[in-house]
């Protein structure tokens, strides 16, 4: 007796729902297998180039502790942070095992896994649903829909995005493919309003991320003029741009406020374009990330799989766009599909090749003419462009192909499988092969926590409001191989070398901290001051005065690394620093423990964040003079210094306030006008401040 319609579909679901359980399953495996020598240790993760887990619990609560006008904890003692309120929605999945207490070592290894097999799952969903009108056996498209999903993640960009980037970065791309499943389903299927609901939350998440955000609106476009449904594009703008009021209002404000509290917007492009861009023919096969590093290719640690994974890249990008010679045989709609990703996949590697040839001299004009491009100051995130385009394609291509030919699944497979070595050869991101070379300190971070690292932390657990200067001041360092982190090293001179990148500790603290490497109005301070502190003995009570109009509590000095990017990187010598704090008398305290030394400035050297000042001063200098105003001779510690303003109305105002010494408010007011002898510039050599003073300058503190 044979089944009826009902019992058939129900049948056929049930099957489906089995079938796509397995291969959840198998990407599980999968995702565990490619890093299992990185999941399955006791070590922390996440010394990377960009933001990280936090590496010790307690901190973990401040992910959320976003800044929308207010004084927050960013580097260099403060600012407007806007930015970080856009990563609310992907942040709300990354910290998820926060509701059930999870701790750090696992909340890492959750974010990875969970981009990882996301990605593949997506994808997957992505190619069922183009696959789903086409007349074939369906194990046909089960194996393809993997094999494109496997193509899709296991390439170049996950990988490296794994090592130098950010896991927001990393997880909202992975949500790319569900987006376009969304958005097509709702255009083929039954129910819009599931799917409509499915692609808001989809765009939501991407857009935490403004690349990933311009890469959704871009594929959702194409896909509203595809199926000519432009009023789509425009209801789930319009939704999503109400449900994003809470960080555009401040972005809006932190560009055109007001408050002349700006967004910086980076401006000099020519490391980026020139430098670190990628070689056209690298950006072609997707082989690349930045810098000229190669690190993909690099982490298989032999040059006949080297030389074997770029001859199969080759033949791979040839297969996914063997679909633009057979464009007759797919219908109006899927041409104009193939049409449209041939088209993101050719701007992507316009861009991720920088200003190199071909066509350099145009990208150069766009990126020095037009501000938007600022958001892609890293020319790597244009891959994402790549790779979601390049993607679909292979699965466009499979379809003719496997009608001419059943075996190409299983040479599509072998091709994938190939093109994916990088992973399952190493299963740790390629660390060791890496490593093996000896000349790049650039690969994936693991370490141990020292007690030292641990008290170092607790400091921000503190009540009071203060700030911490870090030795090197430095938010990248390299992390060097002592103690129990004495593994995965490269040696540069005499120094084993750890991994490269950002302390997130340092980020996501309660406590202000100042990094010499980062652009601010700090930066020639900094840069002063760190010079200062690595060569001269004397440092500490020299400049015990400036110490306090920075808000500085502790000094902390860090023996486990070495900076990076600072000016004076090379000057570092934590043995002479160390030296140096236990000779000055400013301190109250100091204790060591393994690698950290702790040094709190005795209260009559510390003023709190708020202050009610015994001195006013008023100076048409800007911050860079503070070293020689706080050294003049009478120097009061309550002072407060007015510096020079960027706005004309603010300094005419503070210059009426500090003229109005008739008023016993101001009483204590000061208006320092020197006579060009106190440079905007830092003094060429420390001995010159006293020199640089003019005498008006000393009569009014005396």
């Amino acid at each position: 007796m044979g089944l009826s319609l009902w019992q058939y579909k129900r049948v056929s679901a049930m099957k489906e729902r089995k079938k796509t359980l397995l291969v959840v399953l198998l990407f599980i495996f999968i995702t565990h297998l490619v890093l299992s020598k990185i999941l399955f240790n006791d070590r922390l993760l996440g010394r990377s180039i960009d933001f990280s887990v936090p590496p010790v619990s307690f901190l973990m609560k401040n992910v959320y502790l976003t800044s929308f006008f207010q004084w927050w904890i960013k580097p260099n003692g403060g600012g407007v942070g806007v930015f970080p309120a856009t990563l609310i929605p992907v942040n709300s999945i990354l910290y998820f095992p926060l509701l059930f207490k999870l701790g750090s070592w696992f909340i890492a290894r959750y974010q990875i896994v969970l981009t990882v097999f996301f990605a593949m799952f997506s994808f997957y969903l992505l190619s069922k649903r183009i696959l789903r009108k086409y007349a074939l056996k369906e194990e046909h498209k089960t194996f393809l829909s993997i094999a494109g999903a496997l193509f899709f993640t296991l390439n170049n960009y996950l990988f490296l995005e794994i090592i130098f980037g950010s896991s927001v970065m990393y997880l909202t791309f992975s949500f790319i493919p569900l987006l376009l499943y969304s958005v097509i389903s709702y255009q083929e299927g039954k129910r819009k309003t599931f799917f409509f609901v499915l692609s808001l939350l989809s765009l939501l998440i991407i857009s935490s991320t403004l690349q990933h955000f311009i890469l959704a609106y871009i594929l959702l476009l194409l896909l509203s003029f595809i199926y000519d449904d432009i009023k789509l594009f425009f209801k789930l703008a319009s939704v999503h741009f109400l449900s994003s009021l809470y960080w555009i209002l401040p972005l809006l404000n932190a560009f055109f406020g007001a408050s002349g509290l700006k967004i910086p917007v980076a401006t000099n492009w020519t490391t980026s374009l020139k430098i670190s861009s990628s070689k056209f023919i690298d950006a072609l096969v997707n082989k690349e990330y930045f810098s000229n590093r190669n690190i993909y290719s690099l982490a298989l640690g032999n040059r006949f799989l080297q030389l074997l994974w770029l001859f199969n890249a080759f033949i791979l990008l040839a297969i996914s766009l063997s679909c633009l010679w057979h464009l007759k045989y797919y219908s109006k709609k899927e041409r104009k599909t193939v049409f449209g990703l041939f088209m993101i996949f050719s701007f992507s590697l316009l861009f991720i090749k920088g200003a190199r040839a071909p066509f350099g001299h145009f990208v150069w004009f766009l990126y020095n003419n037009f501000k938007m491009f600022a958001l892609y100051r890293s020319l790597q995130h244009y891959i994402s462009f790549y790779v979601i385009s390049v993607s679909t394609l292979f699965i466009f291509s499979g379809v003719y192909l496997v009608k001419k030919n059943k075996y190409f699944l299983y040479f599509a497979g072998l091709l994938v499988f190939v093109n994916s070595m990088p992973w399952w050869l190493t299963r740790d991101l390629g660390t060791k092969n890496i490593v093996s070379t000896n000349r790049i300190s650039s690969y994936f971070g693991q370490f141990y926590l020292t007690r030292g690292d641990i008290l170092m932390y607790e400091l921000n657990k503190l009540p009071s409001d203060f700030a911490i200067m870090h030795i090197p001041p430095a938010f990248s360092v390299n992390f060097l191989a002592v103690g129990k982190n004495n593994f995965d090293y490269i040696i540069q001179g005499n120094k084993k070398i750890k991994s490269q990148g950002g302390d997130a500790g340092l980020a996501y603290g309660n406590k202000r901290f100042f990094s010499a490497e980062n652009s601010s109005i700090f930066k020639d301070l900094l840069d002063y001051l760190e010079e200062g502190v690595y060569t001269e003995q004397s440092f500490f009570n020299k400049n015990k005065y400036i110490f306090p109009l920075l808000n500085i509590r502790y000094f902390v000095l860090r023996k486990d690394v070495a900076p990076l990017f600072s000016k004076n990187a090379k000057l570092f010598n934590a043995q002479k620093v160390g030296k140096s704090i236990l000779g000055a008398s400013i301190f109250s305290l100091v204790e060591s423990h393994d690698f950290i030394t702790i040094a709190k400035i005795d209260d009559k050297y510390f003023l709190p964040h708020f202050y009610l000042p015994h001195h006013i001063i008023y100076s048409p200098n800007d911050i860079n003079a503070l070293p020689e105003i706080v050294g003049m001779p009478g120097w009061k510690l309550r002072t407060a210094i007015y510096l020079a303003a960027k706005q004309p109305d603010t300094n005419r105002n503070m210059l009426a306030s500090a003229s109005d010494t008739s008023s016993p408010r101001h009483s204590g007011t000061r208006e320092i006008r020197p006579t060009g002898d106190i440079k905007r510039n830092m003094p060429r050599k420390r001995g010159d401040i006293d020199r640089n003073l003019s005498g008006r300058d000393r009569e009014i503190l005396e």
